[in-house]
């Protein structure tokens, strides 16, 4: 837990005075760690936001739901986006992109602080190397990104898990998190575990 705090805590600094503190909440295990040690740590002008992409029905409305009562729980305010599909197909792609530009739309001062931990850090890298991406690509993400923060880059998914038990909270699980038809979740569930196996340490290398 107080690595956790440490975090969150290192990035405070990157919040303009007159800006909110974004929280991106999905509602799975990751961002209600998020929202919980905003929580603990009592800040202040923060809003919960959620984007519910409407792909999975009634577990999509359940979500923005859960994550809405969450924010009310803990006094923070609340902001739901609830995406419109038409005759497209809406690829992950697409989801990101409109992800973005809700946080484009939000005022300058605001950042949006997101969950991203050092394994996701390793699944984006070889995403990208997948796809052929170039120098700039295989550098990963960045803690600091214009409007965006990631304060748990520096965090495993298994240390989020933990503070995550120790807090005794409560998340969503995202159904398609199990399909490995989705390369992401492919890389998470059987590439990057044979590579665990294989050489112990081995996400937290390539993420550094």
């Amino acid at each position: 837990m107080r690595k956790i705090l440490q975090a969150f805590t290192a990035v405070l600094p990157h919040v303009p005075k007159d800006g909110r503190l974004v929280l991106a909440v999905s509602g799975g295990l990751d961002s209600m760690t998020l929202l919980e040690a905003a929580a603990r740590m009592a800040l202040k002008n923060v809003l919960v936001l959620h984007v519910n992409h409407n792909l999975r029905g009634q577990e999509s409305k359940e979500d923005a739901l859960f994550v809405e009562r969450a924010a009310q729980k803990r006094g923070f305010a609340f902001s739901g986006h609830s995406l419109v599909w038409g005759k497209e197909r809406p690829s992950q792609a697409a989801c990101r992109a409109r992800r973005e530009a809700i946080f484009a739309a939000l005022p300058a001062a605001d950042r949006v602080f997101l969950a991203h931990h050092r394994d996701d850090q390793a699944e984006t890298i070889f995403l990208r190397l997948l796809r052929g991406s170039g120098l700039d690509g295989l550098q990963g993400m960045a803690a600091v990104q214009g409007k965006k923060i990631r304060p748990f880059l520096p965090l495993s998914r298994q240390e989020i898990r933990l503070a995550a038990t120790q807090w005794n909270l409560e998340w969503r699980e995202d159904s398609s998190n199990a399909s490995p038809k989705y390369e992401r979740n492919w890389l998470r569930l059987q590439v990057l575990p044979l590579l665990e196996e294989r050489r112990p340490g081995f996400a937290e290398r390539l993420s550094q």
